[in-house]
């Protein structure tokens, strides 16, 4: 965590006019909170409720950095950013690969969000293809999922190529004729989503939720085998769906150890999947500013944020 000046209370040595000793008095001072900003709205939502509350109700100065994927976490190590708002499951992965990981960074806590990571179509083409929406009958319906850009195969757009993804290891393991195109981005996959349904075209897209868009249209996941914790083949090798992931947020360990009254608030935060939806929806649809939508919410719930800072 970065001080502009001292955190906390800074003792401050001035001379009283007519007397020959100092007199302590006390200045209150609050420092800067970096928060990393990854570009999917459900993290979008986090960072601008807990922003808006660092620097509204606890005088902190708060800067966001647009960071993705492995940046954010270099960014950790280096200690130029304090928060990641939402974690899908990075930190074990980087625990376990590096665990020096552990050294600089920590999870704050569960934000009480589950996300689940899937292929979904809209409902209307399952219905129109019977089976398409299992694995195991994609490959007869290469003709209707293929395009252009699938060289000859199922097409499966993906967003930002930083996104969590076991794509290709699933797509290789359980041999399935499907080609990964990159769209760059979470408002490209909601568009291709609602032309599907608009014009009446086949998509095949990676998504998760919660995701306001599930409110709008009824989306279908492609059905993997199910996902088991304890079958080496599905966690190592691939061979099934995502499993469900509890959502934290994550702290460097400097943080979590200097930030006071901030830290404080990050470890206590969490909400409901149906209240990050919310402002997401406010900041993405709505046309409100991340701070705009935050401070809706934050006017309705104030009984839970207050339960944030006290706690």
């Amino acid at each position: 965590m970065r001080m502009k000046l001292l955190a906390g209370a800074v003792a401050v040595l001035t001379v009283v006019a007519g007397c020959g000793s100092p007199t302590e008095t006390t200045e209150e001072t609050r420092g800067e909170v970096v928060i990393a900003l990854e570009n999917w709205a459900g993290y979008e939502a986090n960072a601008a409720v807990l922003g808006y509350l660092l620097k509204n109700e606890l005088g902190y100065d708060v800067t966001y950095q647009e960071l993705g994927g492995d940046e954010t976490w270099e960014a950790l190590e280096a200690g130029t950013i304090d928060v990641i708002a939402e974690d899908w499951g990075k930190f074990d992965v980087k625990a376990e690969e590096e665990p020096s990981a552990r050294d600089y960074a920590q999870i704050a806590r569960y934000t009480g969000v589950d996300g689940q990571i899937g292929w979904w179509m809209p409902k209307w083409v399952k219905d129109e293809y019977p089976g398409i929406e299992k694995h195991s009958k994609l490959a007869e319906y290469v003709d209707v999922l293929q395009t252009s850009k699938s060289k000859g195969k199922v097409q499966l757009l993906v967003g930002d190529d930083d996104y969590v993804s076991s794509e290709k290891e699933i797509i290789a393991n359980l041999n399935l004729p499907v080609e990964v195109v990159s769209v760059g981005s979470e408002e490209k996959l909601i568009e291709a989503a609602r032309d599907s349904v608009n014009k009446k075209e086949p998509v095949l897209f990676y998504f998760w939720q919660p995701h306001w868009l599930f409110t709008e249209m009824d989306l279908v996941p492609v059905e993997f085998p199910e996902y088991d914790a304890k079958d080496k083949d599905c966690t190592e090798k691939k061979m099934c769906g995502y499993g469900p992931l509890e959502l934290n947020t994550v702290v460097s360990k400097d943080f979590a150890k200097n930030g006071g009254d901030a830290f404080r608030l990050i470890k206590n935060f969490a909400w409901s999947s149906d209240d990050q939806s919310q402002v997401a929806f406010d900041i993405t649809e709505a046309g409100m500013s991340p701070e705009d939508a935050a401070k809706k919410w934050l006017d309705l719930h104030s009984d839970l944020w207050q339960t944030w800072i006290t706690a």
